[in-house]
């Protein structure tokens, strides 16, 4: 297609111009990258990760790869542990990257997640400024919202005391119990890993949980519908909005805790509420850009309700529902790339209007899911199997009749199992999330995953 050939001219030059340090936790979340900046014939680069992943690994004759195998029990904790190392290299690594990159000519390319900074003397290339990664406490948002006019649910901020904590949720509770949220007391945070569902007077855990963490909580009414969210990008000519995403978030039985696990784009909101989650990204992004100079991507989170979008968190950066957006058959729109490129200040003519319809219609067209969820334990290299997809059901099948995979691998945190579903098969305006429950059930039976019942969340419309 033109327009992604376009936009690729004006990454690949600069992907191509100098060696890379490629900062992705997961080395295998590297090797279609490596790939890539071979075909561009990039200097090879250098994959530094905390574990191998789950995946294939890049090949070794395109890329140094360097898995510093960290060990770690939450997805939160493994991003702090593998920033805090790449900070802090041991000796051997730093003499590693100094045999690779002799000139000291390299950059290191993260993530959206990574803070700015250096790798050993290499700058880190469009990593978020502290003032913009200070913009995801969940406990200041509201503020946000309100100044963009962004429709939201009622919410009080308190302290992280148990008295105070009940006493808001009774006054928010409409009826299907509340939501606390914590502070950034301990950096930002995702995941849902300082998310609680807070029902009846069973709190004690959850108040404990709160008072060691944070120093205050968000508490909101729950919120049934679709968790969903909606992804801009601000240019120097202006903001431009994506199709909304489904978060795929389940809820456990007789649990406090969400599982988060991943994207998908098959969903299809009433056009009346896909252009209202595209209004509340653009006065959203507006107000960041003059407030704090914001440039790239970002994400706002919520749920889709009978009375239309609520949001619940801002995500100012990168996130997998906004990169799947630009995916095809065809090579990519590169979207986290174009981020990377504002991030960083790299000036190009990025045409933002272009750019906005060449997403829109390529999302449209080749609708996308990315589910990934932790587990405790997984194997030490990844199995596969070919899946299908029969009514709301996963069934194994043989390669020639396959949908997809269902993976079980390494993770930093233990392990993780990923559904992969090829785009052709999309199932185009239902929910997706009955799909990925019902293949981490199959992965719970084939591998003893441990990841136990899920409940999917129900529509609203």
């Amino acid at each position: 297609m033109a327009g992604i050939d376009r936009y690729r001219r004006l990454v690949d030059p600069l992907l191509a111009s100098r060696p890379w340090i490629l900062l992705l936790d997961a080395a295998a979340a590297a090797t279609p990258l490596v790939r890539y900046l071979a075909d561009l014939g990039a200097p090879r680069p250098f994959v530094l990760s905390a574990t191998p992943g789950t995946g294939g690994l890049p090949d070794p004759s395109l890329a140094e790869v360097e898995i510093l195998g960290l060990e770690t029990s939450t997805i939160m904790e493994s991003f702090r542990a593998y920033f805090a190392a790449v900070a802090d290299l041991p000796d051997e690594v730093r003499d590693r990257i100094d045999a690779w990159d002799p000139d000291g000519a390299a950059m290191a390319m993260p993530t959206g997640l990574h803070p700015a900074g250096e790798v050993h003397g290499r700058p880190i290339w469009a990593g978020r400024p502290p003032e913009w990664e200070a913009l995801e406490d969940k406990t200041t948002v509201d503020v946000l919202w309100d100044e963009a006019g962004v429709a939201r649910s009622p919410s009080e901020v308190v302290a992280a005391r148990p008295a105070v904590l009940q006493a808001a949720a009774a006054r928010l509770d409409a009826g299907a119990g509340t939501v606390w949220t914590g502070d950034n007391r301990e950096g930002w945070h995702g995941g849902a890993e300082y998310v609680r569902l807070v029902a009846g007077e069973e709190a004690d855990g959850d108040t404990a949980f709160f008072a060691e963490h944070c120093d205050t909580v968000r508490v909101m009414p729950y919120l049934e519908g679709i968790p969903c969210s909606i992804h801009a990008l601000v240019l120097p000519d202006g903001e431009i909005a994506l199709r909304p995403c489904e978060m795929i978030v389940f809820r456990s039985p007789g649990s406090d805790r969400f599982r988060y696990a991943g994207m998908a784009t098959w969903w299809e909101p009433a056009p009346a509420d896909r252009e209202e989650m595209r209004a509340a990204a653009l006065a959203v992004a507006a107000l960041l850009r003059d407030r704090v100079g914001y440039r790239g991507a970002l994400g706002i989170d919520g749920v889709m309700t009978a009375d239309g979008f609520r949001p619940t968190e801002l995500n100012p950066r990168t996130s997998p529902g906004f990169v799947i957006q630009g995916l095809g058959p065809e090579p990519p729109v590169p979207l986290g790339h174009l981020s990377r490129m504002l991030v960083a200040g790299e000036e190009a003519d990025y045409r933002g209007a272009d750019l906005e319809r060449l997403v829109l219609a390529n999302a449209v067209r080749h609708p996308q899911m990315r589910s990934l969820t932790p587990i405790d334990e997984g194997p030490e290299v990844t199995v596969s199997v070919p899946i299908a997809m029969d009514g709301d059901d996963i069934v194994v099948v043989g390669e020639e009749a396959a949908h997809g995979s269902l993976e079980i691998g390494p993770a930093t945190m233990g392990g993780a199992v990923i559904l992969r579903i090829d785009p052709v098969h999309a199932r185009r305006g239902p929910s997706a999330a009955p799909v990925v429950a019902a293949a981490f059930q199959l992965a719970d039976e084939l591998w003893q995953a441990g990841i136990g019942p899920l409940l999917p969340a129900s529509k609203a419309r």
